[in-house]
């Protein structure tokens, strides 16, 4: 597999821009992944308020049949854990991270729902809005900086595509979606294509990109075929 920001490296240097349908139909799985995490229970039905934290896009991994997975909760934290950090300890991807959080309040749902929003903006984009050269620079730009709307970068982008991701990405967390399904519903009615013809599409595009030999040349790393092949030899022998 490779991680969804090696892919859009790749797909910026190629290609120039990733397509609109690819950006919403790979973050879709995301979200579902999310909403499935935050409904957790335990036995009795006690909500287990699980929330990843860490939500950016070195963390979506995508196989070469184009399935895409929300990998790393190693740090994603239960209301009642036994085990907290540290007050004031800093834990996730700064450029993906929700400004409360960065401001001392536990995150939340809609903490997870705002990553996805910054990384969307960013898949269409091209660049994340809020990365600065120093992380000082970064930490006062999640705080202060609204971005551009899509549609002001990018005329094919429909007016409810953008408001949905704008919605996502609100300072406020109280205006922001309330829940990942929330978020999913909004940019699936939103669509100006064919789910199932860009789904399809997506997989060719993903198959392609990642079965040549120019993609790891160009982003210097390994192929997924040189990966299998190294996994395999490390394996015991039965």
């Amino acid at each position: 597999v490779f991680h969804l920001g090696l892919w859009l490296r790749y797909v910026r240097e190629a290609r120039g821009k990733m397509l609109l349908p690819h950006a919403v139909e790979v973050m879709l799985p995301v979200l579902e992944a999310l909403e499935f995490a935050h409904r957790l229970t335990k036995a009795d039905g006690t909500p287990l308020d699980i929330v990843h934290r860490d939500v950016s896009p070195a963390n979506i991994l995508i196989d070469q049949q184009g399935h895409v997975k929300l990998h790393d909760f190693g740090i994603a934290r239960m209301a009642d854990d036994e085990f907290k950090t540290q007050d004031g300890t800093f834990r996730g991807t700064l450029s993906f991270t929700a400004p409360e959080t960065l401001q001392g309040i536990p995150a939340s749902v809609r903490s997870d729902v705002y990553a996805c929003g910054v990384i969307l903006y960013q898949l269409i984009a091209g660049a994340n809005p809020f990365r600065g050269d120093q992380p000082s620079e970064t930490l006062h730009r999640v705080v202060t900086h609204v971005p551009p709307r899509l549609r002001s970068l990018r005329d094919d982008v429909p007016e409810a595509v953008d408001a949905a991701i704008a919605k996502a990405m609100e300072k406020d967390r109280q205006q922001r979606f309330e829940s990942a399904e929330a978020f999913a519903s909004a940019l699936r009615g939103a669509r100006a294509w064919s789910a199932q013809d860009a789904q399809a599409e997506l997989v060719h595009t993903i198959q392609q990109d990642f079965g040549s030999v120019e993609m790891p040349t160009l982003l210097g790393v390994e192929t997924l075929q040189a990966r299998d092949a190294a996994w395999r030899a490390a394996q015991p022998a039965a």
